[in-house]
């Protein structure tokens, strides 16, 4: 499948900027560039059904999101359903209508036609494991992607999350300060992004506490409510 990055090549322009062009945003662009920028999506047969879409002006006004673990406990655990709720809330006020994506993400290769099929305007991706390259994957096709939970490394992508290390530190300097001197810290899934930060801000103040941490007082676990 052919991606943004190859249509930039191309073209000799930045995938920002085909980004712009085949999603039609305000952002200015040469009208050569735009124009050679389409040409090339055309020759190259890029993505036909966003690219007509964006050709069209059209929206679909529908927001895909993804979480990164496909599992009934996604939507029962309270973080989550929060999560969607506020999506589902914003979306409504915006007159905007939310898929939630069920089908698990296999790699780029072998997923991104069916996310990039034009179903939806864009997406939000809540919690993708370390592993995955869903955010690279979808930005690659030209698709708006905001990434919830988790920082990125992608170009052009915006995330939202709250510093883990900093919480876990807190949180395990407050019981040190209330006296407690055996402090365990029971980790999540490795491959969620908060697994690192959390451990290490659990180090941090054990450490700067003189507190010892044997192997026992890390404990792996799951994001559960139990």
């Amino acid at each position: 499948m052919i991606t943004i990055r190859e249509v930039a090549a191309d073209c000799g322009v930045s995938t920002a900027t085909v980004s712009n062009v085949l999603n039609n945003t305000p952002r200015p662009v040469h009208p050569r560039t735009r124009e050679r920028v389409l040409e090339a999506a055309r020759r190259l047969n890029y993505h036909p059904n966003a690219m007509a879409r964006s050709l069209q002006g059209r929206r679909l006004h529908t927001i895909g999101v993804h979480f990164g673990t496909i599992e009934p406990e996604v939507i029962t655990n309270p973080y989550a359903s929060l999560i969607l709720q506020g999506i589902l809330t914003t979306a409504a006020q915006r007159e905007y209508n939310v898929t939630l994506c069920t089908a698990r993400w296999h790699g780029a290769t072998r997923s991104a036609a069916a996310f990039g099929d034009g179903r939806a305007d864009g997406y939000i991706v809540v919690a993708p494991p370390l592993d995955s390259d869903v955010v690279s994957g979808l930005s690659d096709l030209g698709l708006s992607v905001v990434v919830i939970s988790s920082q990125t490394a992608t170009p052009g992508v915006p995330f939202v999350d709250v510093d883990n290390r900093a919480g876990l530190r807190l949180a395990t300097e407050h019981l040190i300060e209330l006296g407690h001197r055996k402090i365990a810290h029971m980790t999540g899934d490795r491959q969620q992004p908060s697994y690192e930060d959390r451990r290490l801000g659990y180090l941090d103040a054990m450490s700067a506490a003189g507190l010892p941490v044997p192997p026992e007082y890390l404990v792996t676990s799951w994001y559960m409510v139990e």
